[in-house]
């Protein structure tokens, strides 16, 4: 899918500022591709991005920038989930907790 036909789904800056991660979803695609990429926010520069395995929007970045948090949609929301990413694109997005029918809605963090 073109870019120009990938519309920003969502977006979220960095804990400290430097960074800003937003989704993309390619509607003409039977498949539903889903991106994420991560860009410097003062260049603008793409630092790296990667095609999601399913319909993700993003939470929020973790407070010390390590991880993206990701929603998971589904028309029932008992099948909502919450996925995590490493926030440099080394590692796989991975399913952390499959039940968030609130916690979507509600980012927060445990400053302990």
């Amino acid at each position: 899918c073109p870019r120009e036909e990938r519309p920003i789904r969502s977006w979220v800056w960095s804990a400290d500022g430097e960074q800003i991660a937003y989704t993309l979803r390619c509607p003409a695609s039977d498949e539903g591709e889903n991106w994420l990429i991560i860009v410097e926010a003062a260049t603008g520069d793409k630092q790296w991005e990667i095609n999601l395995p399913t319909n993700l929007s993003l939470n929020s970045w973790t407070p010390d920038n390590s991880s993206l948090l990701l929603n998971e949609y589904s028309p029932l929301p008992e099948e909502w989930a919450i996925w995590q990413i490493s926030s440099d694109g080394q590692n796989p997005p991975e399913k952390i907790l499959p039940q968030a029918i609130l916690l979507s809605y509600v980012p927060a963090w445990n400053k302990e």
